[in-house]
């Protein structure tokens, strides 16, 4: 099951990686996400957040090194994700303390 799931997201980065039109603005990660691999353009910033870090652990055995950054969660969950990692860059203080106990329940 594992096999498939790797071989059908190899062939998808590989799709990703053919696309030229993907130009990311400097300062961005793209990151492609869900079943239709939507494009995301995450700020650098953002790569510090416990959550996306979270999020990026759980799927790094999907990653391919050499290619695009694709998970497969849903677009629900990514950008619930991405709100808690662009509050925190704005350091919005009652979510950090919140992203703090959500931290300690990590490790």
């Amino acid at each position: 099951m594992a096999v498939i799931s790797r071989k059908r997201l190899e062939l998808a980065a590989r799709k990703l990686r053919s696309r030229s039109s993907c130009r990311v603005p400097h300062g961005y990660v793209p990151m492609y996400v869900g079943e239709e691999h939507k494009l995301y353009e995450v700020p650098v910033e953002c790569l510090s957040s416990v959550m996306l870090q979270a999020l990026l652990i759980q799927f790094e055995e999907e990653i391919p090194a050499n290619g695009p950054i694709a998970l497969s969660c849903s677009l629900q969950m990514f950008e619930w994700v991405m709100g808690v990692a662009m509050a925190e860059k704005t350091g919005h203080e009652l979510l950090r303390i919140l992203v703090n106990i959500a931290d300690l329940g990590l490790r």
